[in-house]
């Protein structure tokens, strides 16, 4: 006898009477309709119109069969839930095949079932907790959203491999084995790879190119992913390698854009000798640093974009003082910095009254570099060449106390994409991008005054 696992997500159209789903689509109260006919136990007319086909298939004297049926149900409650639809169709199914009766389990999927990262986590823990023993495994792929089922035959194929096979039902047909299932799987291993990749989940996507070979030149994809997923931490040794090792073996026409990353890379690895080096070097680091915050604002993690910008903005007004003064404002320099203010005491009654400062100290913090710009905007008549630094650092600033009241800074309150559109955007500025706007156009005033 095999033992044979059955594993299915559980749809809105998985429920119904011969080919008619219960629920047609577009219907908004399923969740509340399914548990309101659940609880009334009136409903052993209906028959779950896709999965007892599947099941009858599967169920013969040969296979010591389990069905695991994944259901959602929210922790916010949403009205496409298909917990109570899972519940009818359990009861049918015992109905229908009684030697079923202790083989049938529901299991909650509680997560975002329409996004492709948290699903796919949400089934390889599922998975993990089954063992090796099975025979084959059948994944069921009618119901459930794209995210459910990509996860799902992704984390079977991963921890059974060629055990694996998929049953689709078309509508109004019988069910089918395994070719339309490796027909979707190589397609959602390349969509996979291309989502992880368009996210800049490098290191997921290096992994997904080297597990599957997903390219005919897969090691010098795979070197170059890794390559990417080292510079977004900021780990340039280590990303020098890996595009080295890219290099090695890349055709004539990546050979180019490995050698740009690796000239890049070349500059942020040097000590600077100079002053003038030392802006370069700033220049090149905040170009980086406005690419990491856009991708954790495509992303939504909002909080770390707040910690990208305030260290961006740092960066631009030790840039913007040092090129305009040339005098440093690291440690060694922090004497000279004082000297210079101390000889400029115009610029200290100026930072004070502006920004309401008792007595300000002397230092290269970054509110007393931004009272030095608004000098160099106010009095030096620098207004018109630092506009799109002066402005967009205005508003940032306005950020600070959503900075100061979460994690990354001495609270522990989240950060929405809409509290820094609301804090961050002037009445006339409706666009909910003009953030990451701001930034580009930095980046290209940077490149001017470099």
């Amino acid at each position: 006898m095999r033992n044979v696992l059955f594993l299915s997500n559980v749809g809105n159209s998985d429920l119904g009477k011969g080919e008619e789903s219960l629920f047609p689509r577009g219907y908004n109260d399923i969740f509340e309709e399914s548990k309101k006919l659940y609880e009334s136990g009136d409903f052993y007319n209906l028959e779950p119109i896709i999965l007892k086909k599947k099941i009858e298939k599967l169920n013969n004297p040969i296979n010591n069969l389990e069905v695991v049926l994944y259901a959602t149900m929210q922790e916010e409650e949403n009205q496409q839930d298909t917990y109570y639809i899972a519940k009818v169709i359990k009861e049918l199914l015992i109905k229908d095949f009684p030697n079923l009766k202790d083989k049938i389990k529901i299991e909650k999927v509680s997560r975002n079932p329409s996004d492709y990262g948290v699903m796919i986590e949400y089934y390889a823990e599922k998975l993990n907790k089954f063992n090796n023993d099975y025979d084959r495994i059948y994944v069921g792929i009618t119901g459930g959203t794209q995210a459910q089922n990509n996860a799902l035959i992704i984390n079977s194929v991963l921890k059974w491999e060629e055990k694996v096979r998929t049953i689709y039902k078309p509508r109004n047909g019988e069910p089918q084995e395994d070719k339309i299932g490796e027909k979707i799987f190589k397609i959602l291993k390349n969509e996979e790879f291309e989502t992880f990749k368009k996210s800049h989940l490098y290191d997921l996507a290096s992994e997904l190119m080297k597990k599957f070979k997903l390219s005919d030149n897969w090691e010098c994809e795979y070197h170059y992913l890794r390559a990417l997923h080292y510079k977004r931490l900021f780990d340039f040794e280590k990303a020098k390698d890996e595009f080295n090792k890219a290099m090695d073996c890349a055709n004539l026409d990546d050979e180019e854009k490995i050698s740009k990353e690796l000239i890049i890379l070349q500059e942020l690895s040097k000590e600077p000798k100079n002053l003038d080096e030392r802006i370069k070097k700033y220049g090149l680091l905040i170009d980086l640093l406005i690419d990491n915050a856009r991708i954790k604002w495509d992303n939504g993690e909002y909080v770390d974009f707040i910690g990208r910008i305030f260290r961006i903005e740092e960066a631009l007004l030790r840039v913007i003082f040092e090129r305009e003064f040339k005098i440093g404002t690291d440690k060694e320099s922090f004497e000279d910095f004082k000297k210079f203010l101390i000889e400029h005491e115009e610029i200290i009654e100026f930072i004070e009254k502006e920004l309401e400062l008792k007595e300000l100290e002397p230092k290269p913090t970054r509110k007393v570099l931004f009272g030095i710009l608004m000098y160099m905007v106010k009095k030096m008549g620098k207004g018109k060449e630092l506009k799109n630094i002066y402005e967009p650092t205005k508003k940032i600033e306005k950020l600070g106390n959503l900075r100061n009241n979460s994690i990354i800074a001495h609270g522990f309150e989240g950060i929405s994409k809409e509290d820094i559109i609301m804090h961050y955007n002037s009445k006339d500025e409706e666009d909910e991008n003009y953030i990451i706007k701001d930034l580009e156009n930095i980046k290209e005033e940077i490149k001017k005054l470099l």
